[in-house]
């Protein structure tokens, strides 16, 4: 992935500022614009290592049973498509947005909770930008800052490493004693449970599928083993 580099909200803009390229040449407001002077190699979203795990522990009739899976250094864009947008609306745009997290149009829409610290004069550290009406008041906040989405689509980038635990499994198996004098030459009862949770610094729902807006789902279901 080649994109910029986010240095955190500019408390006098309210809009993300970037980091500079160590070989950039800066001698207008048109070099500041410009997204090479911004570009940076930051990982591969096909994460280089991948894995899965189990065991299992018995102990006289009772077997439990485990199975996960992890990934590490993946990176995934954490973004939802907004379900409506300024370039739905009709009229002459004022202001650039660098990222849809700046539109005033989407701000209620699939949002998390924290997105309602929003950057303002008197909150000029928070943990969201400014919102900007592209219809609005001329506010000319781009002049000196890239706009190109090549650049700016940083800030949805996490790293994306996670361990999950995929099952556990609780089986007990009837004594064979008890089962000697009849037909049946084996019984257990199990107790399964699918997607149980996971361990991870990735901020949405699912760093399995990111942008995704709605958790995955746990599942539990209850096995009779009978063998003849």
């Amino acid at each position: 992935l080649f994109t910029g580099i986010t240095t955190g909200i500019d408390p006098a803009t309210g809009l993300y500022a970037y980091q500079l390229r160590s070989d950039a040449q800066v001698t207008s407001d048109a070099d500041l614009r410009d997204m090479d002077n911004y570009i940076f190699y930051v990982g591969t979203s096909n994460a280089p290592w991948t894995g899965g795990l189990s065991t299992s522990v018995t102990y006289k009739q009772l077997t439990l049973s485990a199975a996960g899976s992890f990934q590490l250094k993946g990176i995934v864009k954490n973004t939802i498509s907004p379900q409506a947008n300024y370039g739905q609306l009709s009229g002459s745009v004022t202001n650039t947005l660098p990222t849809t997290l700046n539109d005033v149009y989407t701000a209620h829409l699939n949002v998390p909770q924290a997105a309602a610290d929003r950057w303002r004069p008197d909150n000029p550290d928070a943990r969201y930008p400014r919102l900007i009406d592209a219809y609005g008041t001329a506010l000319n906040l781009t002049t000196q800052s890239p706009t190109s989405s090549t650049i700016t689509d940083c800030v949805y980038y996490e790293q994306c490493s996670f361990l999950k635990l995929n099952s556990l499994t609780l089986t007990y198996s009837l004594p064979s004693r008890l089962l000697r004098r009849g037909p049946v030459s084996s019984a257990g009862i199990s107790f399964t449970a699918n997607n149980l949770c996971y361990w991870t610094g990735y901020s949405g729902l699912n760093p399995e599928s990111p942008g995704a807006v709605y958790p995955v789902a746990r599942s539990y279901t209850l096995g009779v083993n009978i063998g003849f």
